[in-house]
């Protein structure tokens, strides 16, 4: 089914096979191959949105909880267990639930090879924050104690990169005057907002070491995608 425009969920065979392909080319002539993943069960998010707006909900809470954190969950271990058995590197981009560090470590204490990845509005906005509306987004903000979570998971080092999904939509575009979530243009942008949000929530507000900002926001990066040290 289709997500976006030209964009096509994979059933878990088509992914095996990704990650096969992956796999090869990392230890081949690509060693710098990744597979890259969007961690989100759409299956259950198609369910659970039909339920919440059968019952009339419009509120900005209803994306969130057509998309809540463990239909991320379930995807991410889902993903990081069929990586492992193929011996694929995985990254898995723009994490939004506060579990995502401790799910990392779990699955490389399995033995995976697997990164991850958040984003600004995951860190700045939530569920209940005044700004919600605006946010509509996939996978979709969260609670503030998972944007607490994603921090702690970048500042232990858990959590690899800080990168943007960046969707360039302006607030003036999205005509949130009618308060319908459902009809509400998607998309943040993302990529001006990393340096600005690592160094006002992380360093002046948390004393996230400068040294790691500079890792999680280009570093990492750079050495995960075979750039470093350029």
């Amino acid at each position: 089914k289709e997500l976006y425009p030209g964009t096509r969920s994979v059933d878990d065979g088509t992914l095996v096979r990704a990650f096969q392909a992956v796999a090869e080319l990392a230890k081949g002539r690509y060693p710098q191959a990744l597979a890259m993943v969007h961690a989100e069960n759409w299956e259950v998010a198609w369910a659970l949105a039909a339920q919440l707006q059968a019952q009339g909900r419009t509120d900005a809470a209803a994306w969130t909880d057509a998309r809540p954190g463990w239909i991320n969950e379930e995807t991410m271990r889902r993903a990081i267990y069929l990586a492992r058995q193929q011996d694929c590197p995985l990254y898995i981009v723009h994490c939004p639930i506060g579990t995502t560090a401790s799910i990392i470590a779990e699955g490389r204490a399995q033995g995976a090879n697997v990164h991850a990845e958040t984003c600004p509005h995951y860190l700045t906005i939530y569920r209940e924050h005044e700004r919600a509306l605006y946010t509509k987004y996939n996978p979709s903000i969260q609670r503030q104690e998972d944007a607490e979570g994603l921090w702690q998971g970048l500042i232990d080092g858990l959590i690899s990169t800080l990168g943007s999904d960046h969707i360039p939509v302006r607030a003036k575009d999205k005509d949130a005057s009618g308060k319908n979530i459902w009809t509400i243009r998607g998309g943040v942008p993302g990529s001006s907002s990393i340096l600005p949000v690592l160094l006002t929530h992380g360093y002046h507000k948390r004393d996230m070491p400068l040294e790691r900002i500079v890792e999680v926001s280009s570093t990492n990066a750079a050495k995960l995608l075979g750039l470093y040290p350029r």
